[in-house]
């Protein structure tokens, strides 16, 4: 099983569940990027940079992943209210 993913077992088979995190911006500065992840971390959010696939030069803030939708809408909310940060929910990568 990859990180950010969880394996439920059944009698036939096993299902892989999908994690979500919360992006909340893409920079093609890395030092920028820092900035906001150290920023999410200071108010105990677990932020991290993923690069962007399509293009290596872009490095997207993330926090989570969380195994429910709901949940990483939830810290969405919460970034909204606590740092008037509006974020996108996506599928997590890992």
């Amino acid at each position: 099983v990859q990180p950010g993913r969880q394996e439920f077992k059944s009698t036939s088979s096993t299902v892989t569940s999908t994690a979500w995190t919360v992006q909340l911006g893409i920079f093609s500065d890395q030092t920028n990027a820092k900035k906001l992840v150290t920023q999410l971390q200071s108010k105990g959010f677990n932020a991290f940079i993923e690069r962007d696939r399509a293009n290596q030069h872009l490095h997207r803030v993330l926090v989570g992943p969380e195994v429910d939708r709901r949940e990483a809408h939830q810290t969405a909310t919460k970034l909204q209210k606590q740092l008037n940060i509006k974020g996108i929910i996506v599928r997590y990568r890992g």
